[in-house]
């Protein structure tokens, strides 16, 4: 019997590949067959709501012994009668799983656990392994691919997605990952249900929804409704592309005040954005606004209508007043100039307009907020 390794040389390349594409904050994970709970942990400790679970008692009680707060783990092996009674998940992760089973149960078993997967969440990470030794020490036939070809074991599993989960699933990406530093063994699949499948909100451009601002996770950069220099754009307007791909730049105020015209279009994360920033430097951290970067900036660069210190400490007063309103309750969101927002793929909400006030509703914890939808990506998968 092969001794199955917990770790591989590209774990954490493995772990921040899944981190970087799971839905949105706070989501909901099972990890399918967890092993020692690395994976399990590292992402509870982001913030998602992680469970593991594992059969072999050595390695659940090794992960028991790293749960945190919003990770935990459970000694079960996963069955028809789990999958049965199991709620949705937002993302369920296969991580060198599926061959264990095969080799275990055998391929019929195996198919079957990925079908009953499919069925509770929108969203599967898979990790298949491209050796032959990991699905056949139990005695089991050899999969129909040739042993350590990584293009045929690829094809072996897309063809398996599609046999298995169908037309309404769609491979995102795939990942070759080394498990020794000679050869690789592994491929990391992110595979979503399409729009198609999920039947979502059906949403359309002008729609106004309620959602958790935690969910708006980008801003738009640069804005559609600025691109056009003499007449705004219309509602629902989007330059072709993908314009829903994160780019890797940071961000004061806008493209207009930034070069983003005539640069590649697409989303800035939040975390990069340097309002939000200072937002929680000022009142989480206590700081003052004079020791955030937001404000050197804007002395320096500010946009014309803040072009005076006594134009700037009026904006700071603005924004102190519609923080306490927010942490008390006292500002709803309503009304006819309602924030806007893009909803790309792998539920991506990126800021279209209203930036200041979804902003400082996220520092202020407000769980709901009334938004409206400005575009919509053809594949996206947005639901409540």
């Amino acid at each position: 019997m092969l001794n199955f390794q917990s770790k591989h040389a590209s774990f954490e390349q493995r772990n921040q590949l899944i981190a970087d594409r799971l839905p949105h904050a706070g989501s909901w994970i099972l990890d399918v067959g967890s092993n020692t709970g690395f994976t399990t942990q590292f992402l509870g400790n982001l913030g998602h709501y992680a469970l593991g679970v594992e059969k072999m008692e050595k390695e659940y009680a090794t992960a028991c012994g790293i749960a945190g707060q919003t990770s935990a783990f459970m000694h079960i092996g996963v069955s028809p009668a789990f999958f049965a009674n199991s709620p949705e998940w937002s993302a369920i992760l296969l991580l060198s799983v599926l061959h264990r089973i095969y080799a275990f149960d055998g391929e019929a078993c195996m198919r079957d656990v990925l079908r009953q997967c499919g069925q509770k969440t929108a969203m599967l990470f898979v990790e298949g392994s491209t050796r032959h030794a990991r699905y056949r020490d139990q005695g089991q036939p050899p999969p129909s691919f040739a042993d350590q070809d990584v293009d045929a074991a690829t094809a072996w599993h897309e063809e398996l997605f599609r046999e298995v989960l169908g037309d309404d699933w769609a491979v995102q990406s795939k990942h070759v990952l080394a498990h020794t530093k000679k050869e690789p063994q592994r491929i990391l699949f992110h595979l979503t249900k399409t729009s198609r499948a999920l039947d979502p909100l059906r949403l359309r451009p002008g729609d106004v929804i309620e959602l958790d601002p935690a969910r708006v996770g980008f801003l738009q950069f640069p804005e559609f409704h600025k691109l056009h220099r003499t007449t705004p754009a219309s509602l629902g307007q989007a330059p072709p592309g993908d314009w829903d791909v994160v780019l890797d730049k940071d961000c004061f105020w806008g493209a207009r005040y930034e070069g983003g015209r005539g640069q590649d279009i697409g989303m800035i994360s939040l975390s990069n954005y340097h309002f939000l920033t200072a937002l929680k430097q000022r009142f989480h951290e206590g700081k003052a606004w004079e020791d955030t970067a937001w404000l050197a900036w804007m002395r320096e660069t500010a946009p014309s209508r803040y072009n005076t210190e006594q134009k700037i400490q009026k904006r700071l007063r603005f924004i102190e007043g519609l923080y306490d309103d927010c942490v008390s309750g006292r500002y709803r969101f309503s009304g006819d100039d309602l924030p806007l927002v893009n909803v790309g793929r792998l539920d991506r909400i990126a800021i279209e307009d209203g930036r200041h006030r979804i902003c400082v509703a996220k520092a202020a914890g407000v769980a709901r907020i009334a938004v409206k939808v400005n575009a919509l990506h053809p594949d996206h998968r947005f639901a409540l």
